[in-house]
């Protein structure tokens, strides 16, 4: 395993990565960075001064198989490679056929985890509450953090610390004939304007089921 991030200073290199590097949740692992033991768990920040001494080595864990969302990672990761050498970054591809979490589980319990962890938003709240991960707040900047979708900081925030950011947040659609609604006297809306309530639409479930 690569340095733990709370080893490295990376200033505008961490926040490339952090803002644009792997789908679900990108998040800064806690295995034990400042140079205690390496199994123990910690809540410290992370340590995003600006500083590097060398080329600081970060491997990201990701556990898609071959698909456009892994090309792009791969793109993004050459691209950022590339472009600059105080930072150096590896991808790792989970095998498949071991459950994914297992996988971070057992890491995180031998002090192993990587750098960089990209998994599911909702599993970041367990993640952040058993300390497994560190909080990212110090590698954001504020024009960074007011980029960002309201809902992709409220996803990756836990207990006031933000300890994630997912690369893009995901819409639910709903399609219904027209003819169907005014068949059951129901309301089609025209817009945003007099989009149907909570209630209304729980109603209007009922209704059609």
């Amino acid at each position: 395993m690569k340095a733990p991030l709370g080893d490295v200073g990376w200033g505008h290199g961490r926040r490339a990565l952090v803002s644009g590097l792997v789908a679900g949740a990108l998040l800064l692992a806690a295995c034990g960075g400042g140079g205690g033991d390496r199994g123990e768990w910690t809540r410290t920040d992370t340590t995003c001064d600006g500083r590097i001494e060398g080329t600081a080595q970060v491997t990201v864990w990701f556990h898609a198989g071959p698909s456009a969302e892994y090309n792009t990672l791969l793109r993004q990761v050459h691209d950022f490679n590339k472009a600059q050498r105080e930072v150096r970054v590896e991808v790792v591809t989970l095998p498949e056929q071991r459950p994914y979490n297992e996988l971070v589980l057992s890491a995180a319990a031998s002090g192993d985890l990587p750098d960089l962890l990209d998994f599911d938003g909702p599993r970041l709240y367990s993640h952040a509450w058993s300390g497994r991960i560190k909080p990212i707040d110090s590698c954001l900047s504020d024009g960074l953090r007011k980029d960002l979708l309201a809902s992709i900081r409220q996803q990756g925030t836990y207990a006031g610390r933000l300890y994630g950011i997912g690369t893009f947040d995901s819409g639910l659609g709903l399609y219904v004939r027209p003819s169907v609604l005014k068949k059951t006297g129901i309301r089609v809306p025209q817009g945003v304007e007099d989009a149907w309530t909570a209630r209304e639409f729980t109603d209007i479930l009922r209704t059609l089921r």
